[in-house]
């Protein structure tokens, strides 16, 4: 089940939109603050998706 509800310590929910490459309904992509090659970018989903680490 993903989680719809935004923490306020999310990193990603705080992204300006100017620094936005792209964005749609679902995702946007920043680029990558250490890239490995150039055109390195993120794709980030809007809706959250909880991690549960064993």
């Amino acid at each position: 089940m993903v989680n719809t509800r935004r923490p306020s310590d999310c990193p990603f929910c705080h992204i300006d939109d100017n620094h936005k490459c792209f964005q749609d309904d679902l995702v946007f992509t920043i680029k990558d603050g250490f890239p490995i090659s150039p055109g390195h970018t993120l794709i980030i989903p809007k809706r959250h998706i909880p991690i549960h680490l064993c």
